[in-house]
């Protein structure tokens, strides 16, 4: 209920259904013939086997369209994510990309805030430590 699926597409999905509450919206979306996923009986190698086999039937835009709608934490997976995200206006708003300077350096892209501490105020006070030296050695 928590980990990645392959679907028809050769994508993968992230399923985080793990409260009661979202297993019965993926029942809901997926139908109750997966066995043990209606009654939670199945332990959890022969659950994870029967889901993989029904991602696998449609590809990763549709499963994610149906189960985005029907309130299933799911996230298709994203392979160039992390070559974009310093380019991304969302992730530079929520602070998830800080910008950071040094003095002889100049400006620095680095990871921000992973969690959000709200209503708390978050201060990321980094940057890269190093500078320039202006002294010769003797």
């Amino acid at each position: 209920m928590y980990r990645l699926y392959e679907c028809a597409d050769g994508r993968w999905l992230f399923l985080a259904a793990v409260s009661d509450q979202e297993r019965e919206r993926l029942v809901a979306v997926i139908g109750g013939d997966v066995p043990g996923l209606r009654d939670g009986q199945a332990d959890d190698d022969t659950l994870s086997k029967a889901l993989a086999a029904r991602f696998l039937e449609r590809p990763a835009a549709q499963w994610f369209a149906e189960l985005d709608k029907g309130g299933v934490p799911v996230e298709i997976v994203d392979e160039s994510f992390c070559r974009t995200l310093f380019d991304d206006a969302d992730a530079q708003a929520s602070q998830l990309v800080s910008t950071t300077w040094a003095g002889n350096v100049g400006r620095f892209e680095d990871p921000g805030l992973l969690v959000n501490v709200a209503p708390a105020t978050a201060v990321i006070q980094r940057g890269p430590a190093c500078a320039v030296s202006t002294h010769a050695s003797s």
